[in-house]
Order: C-alpha cells, then sequence, then structure tokens
C-alpha cells in the first residue's frame, strides 16, 4: 500500500496548533469575563453616584433648615427630608439655648436615613414543599 501525496490526514496539525486554537479561546473567555466585569462596575459605579447625590442633596437641605433654626427663622426641631422613593433623612435636634444674635443653639440628636418602603415581615414561606 502506498499513500497518495496529494492527500494529508488531520492527525498532521500538530500540538504548536492546537496549542495556539487553545491559546486563542482562553484569550476570548477572559476577554468576554473583562467586558462583563467592567460593565457591571460601570452600571453600579452610575448607581452609587445618583445615590450619593440623592443623599447629599437631602443633606443639603437639612444644613438649610438648622441654620433657619440657629436664626430663629423655625422653631421646627424634627423633621423628615426624602431622599428617593425608598429612602428619607431623619433629623432631630434638641434646643440647647439662644444665640447672642436672637437665634437657637441646638444640638443634633438625628441624623439618620431611614426607608421608607412598607416590608411585610410575616410572610409565610414554604419551605418543605407541602
Amino acid at each position: 500500500m502506498s499513500r497518495s501525496n496529494n492527500s494529508t490526514p488531520f492527525t498532521t496539525i500538530g500540538v504548536s496548533s492546537l496549542l495556539v486554537v487553545f491559546l486563542i479561546l482562553c484569550l476570548v473567555t477572559f476577554a468576554c469575563l473583562s467586558l462583563s466585569t467592567a460593565r457591571s462596575d460601570y452600571e453600579f459605579s452610575k448607581d452609587n453616584a445618583k445615590h450619593k447625590t440623592e443623599y447629599y442633596n437631602a443633606s443639603n437641605t437639612a444644613e438649610e433648615h438648622l441654620n433657619d433654626l440657629s436664626t430663629g427663622r423655625t422653631n421646627d426641631t424634627k423633621w423628615t427630608i426624602k431622599i428617593n422613593d425608598k429612602h428619607a433623612l431623619k433629623v432631630e435636634v434638641d434646643i440647647t439655648g439662644s444665640s447672642a444674635a436672637g437665634g437657637k443653639t441646638y444640638e443634633i440628636t438625628r441624623w439618620q436615613v431611614v426607608s421608607t418602603v412598607n416590608r411585610d415581615y410575616n410572610q409565610n414561606m414554604n419551605l418543605m414543599g407541602r
């Protein structure tokens, strides 16, 4: 039996060619994972920036209210400022005295972000599948 020179068997691909194919598959996989991670990090940072901006806007409003309290333009010692649909900033102060300019001195007793979403914690869960 003689072999024809025109046909080459499939097994002559060689180890180096298989290694190159494997390397390319690894690089493509890592590129996809990197892209996925970068996209999720970008979305997280956008959401985080939005939440921080909302909080600082509410904090600035609370500071303005504290200024009104210290200058005597208001007497409110408890107030709630909406941050977004799910959170609010609750502020409470105790009046400690009067300032020379006719306003009030105060001590902040509460500066807290609270949830405004009503949750039902008395839900029954079917754990046994019955």
